[in-house]
């Protein structure tokens, strides 16, 4: 197994599978208070064994992942660093299109709203 990975995280990556719909956590130290909120799926870079999985599979598990929050009605987190484009360029940049036309859709059907990890925040901040 690559270094850090479980098994059942590099399966959901080729076989893309359903990641978790999660909802925000709000923590109150001593410092103030946070919110965490937790990755959904992250959008891997296209090298090394990561190259091998396949854009199908990354696009599926987007997808499922967007069907999965509607169903629930919660949230959808996708994550990456903008790196995370550059090798295999411009393989990620095309699922990642493919996917914001599918929650564009969604977003014009009213089945989805878009929100920064800003507005979480301050939502789950003010018990929203």
């Amino acid at each position: 197994l690559p270094k850090g990975r479980t098994l059942e995280g590099v399966l959901a990556d080729f076989g893309g599978l359903t990641p978790p719909v999660v909802a925000a956590r709000r923590d109150d130290p001593p410092t103030g208070p946070l919110v965490d909120v937790p990755g959904s799926v992250m959008v891997r870079y296209a090298e090394g064994w990561r190259g091998l999985i396949s854009d199908r599979a990354r696009s599926r598990r987007l997808s499922h992942g967007l069907r999965a929050a509607i169903r629930a009605g919660g949230t959808f987190h996708v994550w990456l660093h903008p790196i995370n484009l550059y090798a295999g360029h411009p393989r990620l940049a095309d699922v990642l299109r493919g996917f914001f036309a599918e929650v564009r859709e969604e977003v014009d059907k009213g089945a989805v709203t878009v929100k920064t990890m800003g507005t979480i925040a301050h939502e789950a901040l003010r018990g929203t």
